[in-house]
């Protein structure tokens, strides 16, 4: 989640949607068997089910 997440604030995106992918990574992570690596797509695919809202004044 962390990597994922530091990953996409690095490359400039939102900060809310980067938290979204840290999720969706951690997700998908957790349903991988073992220590395979993840699905990237599949974790790509999750983001939109992940809910975020922003504070107010944020």
């Amino acid at each position: 989640m962390v990597a994922a997440l530091t990953l996409r604030l690095a490359a400039g995106d939102d900060p809310v949607e980067a938290c979204a992918l840290g999720v969706a990574v951690a997700a998908v992570s957790v349903l991988t068997p073992d220590t395979e690596p993840f699905d990237r797509e599949v974790a790509e695919s999750l983001c939109p089910a992940v809910r975020t809202r922003r504070q107010a004044g944020s």
